[in-house]
């Protein structure tokens, strides 16, 4: 099966889960069983079409591109570091094949996120090997030969105009181990590639025994069939599903009650990639407020929030300190801080969020557009405006979030709170695979996952139409905000919910 034939395919299982959804709402409780078989076998059918039931876009399962800079990237950090990926990758292959000359070669400089001639930076590409030991650097230059070998040609001269290696240092410390334990020449090389389908497994096991089949189905299905998250984008690659697996057993951890627990895996899946701890802090945020405005909370519900908190902080203490300790101390923080800027301040094409959409408004391109920028008298996304936008619609959110949510449980609180994220910041595409987590309140908020499902093939219809330039994500950021902002309208707030039984 074709990539484009599972697209179309997902468009219906998409209609075929919305209209499951309204029949649901109008059977009140008959035909069950029928239902519940037809919800089972869509959600089979959904899943199998995320990584097109087997049938890869390549050769393997591999995500070549992207494996390329989390293997490298990983493997060598400690000579590499997050500037001289593509410098020492582009040395190491003209030793192995000198065609096309450095002279004919162009990169993109990681210090500052711009495009350079090779010839440009040929001092800093040459002093490459200065980093590296004699054995390090034989075994770089073969591993580097591998993933060249593993695609065609304009596609390896495409990845060193990509954007780096961006993990945090927490990352490394399961990502640098394992693929150093996992050469590209012995029997393991696949082991780093076939961990996250290992992740995903225990992330949709937890969910479904946590939340139970019903919630579980829609949020496997919506998730299989969200362009923003589909396989494409990182499937196959090296742990690029973690943050999302500990940051759903924070939720999971939350709704049992294991409260330590539940801190303890929001801080490993908030430092992996930053962003997910909107999540903890706003848990935490709500339970403050109301044992301000509430006159106390009750003695459990104390003893919870300290679990919760004690173990939110020792957990990110204890990796903030023991990563630094493994990759250089404080220094490789500042270095994560510095490319982490850096990163967010480049303009890419597949970015989502309210920032998304605020940019292109205040976004003038001196060089080809000097007219706007004279006329508009705005630089790059820098706008006081545009800061003040993003931040009172963030606190609006959060503060008329807290008050709807003031009598309900915390783990709703917590799937509610990822609406927050796309106003705070512009992430990549695939990072809105958390989007799954709304499904999840079926139980009591059935017209926000309605509404959801709605969108659901507009999102699809983005990701198959030929929209030109950067409009996909465009209008992708405005569906998102959109249904962030709805999501507060339309949530009906009641009394004070007992916590769900687990199913």
């Amino acid at each position: 099966m074709t990539w484009l034939l599972s697209n179309q395919a997902q468009v219906l299982f998409a209609v075929l889960a919305l209209g499951w959804l309204l029949l649901d709402l109008l059977s009140k409780g008959r035909w069950f069983t029928p239902r519940a078989i037809f919800l089972f076998a869509l959600t089979a059918f959904s899943f199998g079409s995320w990584f097109n039931y087997f049938h890869f876009a390549d050769t393997n399962f591999i995500h070549e591109t992207d494996g390329f800079h989390y293997y490298i990237g990983s493997k060598y950090f400690r000579e590499l570091q997050y500037n001289e990926l593509y410098n020492c990758a582009l040395l190491a292959d003209l030793e192995s094949s000198p065609e096309p000359p450095l002279s004919e070669r162009s990169l993109r400089d990681l210090r500052d996120d711009k495009i350079v001639t090779a010839s440009e930076i040929e001092q800093e590409i040459h002093s490459c090997k200065d980093l590296f030991s004699a054995l390090r650097w034989r075994e770089f230059v073969k591993d580097v030969a591998w993933f060249k070998n593993q695609m065609p040609a304009e596609r390896w001269q495409k990845i060193f105009f990509d954007h780096g290696f961006n993990a945090s240092p927490v990352w490394l410390l399961v990502g640098n181990p394992l693929t150093n334990a996992s050469p590209l020449d012995s029997n393991l090389w696949a082991v780093p590639f076939a961990a996250d389908f290992i992740l995903v497994a225990v992330l949709w096991f937890s969910i479904f025994f946590t939340f139970g089949a019903v919630p579980g189905c829609l949020a496997l299905i919506f998730w299989s069939l969200f362009p923003l998250s589909e396989y494409g984008w990182v499937g196959g690659s090296i742990l690029r599903h973690d943050w999302l697996l500990f940051t759903a057993l924070g939720l999971c951890f939350l709704k049992r009650e294991r409260y330590v627990l539940s801190g303890l895996a929001f801080s490993y899946g908030g430092l992996l990639r930053l962003f997910p701890l909107v999540i903890p802090c706003l848990i935490l945020l709500h339970w403050g407020v109301r044992g301000i405005l509430a006159k106390g909370l009750s003695s459990s519900e104390r003893k919870g929030t300290l679990e919760l908190l004690i173990a939110f902080l020792l957990g990110c203490s204890a990796l903030f300190l023991y990563s630094g300790a493994s990759y250089g101390g404080i220094t490789v923080w500042e270095n994560f801080s510095k490319n982490s800027v850096k990163h967010l301040a480049t303009r890419t094409g597949n970015r989502v969020g309210l920032d998304t959409i605020t940019s292109n408004l205040w976004y003038c391109d001196r060089e080809n557009q000097p007219e706007r920028c004279d006329l508009s008298n705005r630089e790059s996304g820098s706008a006081p405006s545009k800061a003040l936008i993003e931040g009172s619609l963030a606190l609006a959110f959060v503060a008329l979030s807290l008050f709807l949510q003031f009598r309900h449980s915390l783990v709703s609180v917590g799937l509610f709170s990822v609406g927050v994220i796309p106003l705070l910041t512009s992430l990549s595409c695939y990072y809105y695979s958390f989007f799954l987590f709304y499904p999840l309140l079926y139980a009591h908020q059935k017209s926000l996952v309605v509404v959801l499902f709605m969108l659901l093939p507009l999102f699809q219809a983005l990701s198959i139409l030929p929209f030109p330039g950067n409009l996909t994500y465009q209008y992708a950021s405005l569906l998102v905000v959109l249904y962030v902002c709805f999501s507060l309208l339309c949530y009906r707030p009641r009394a004070k919910e007992p916590e769900e039984r687990a199913q």
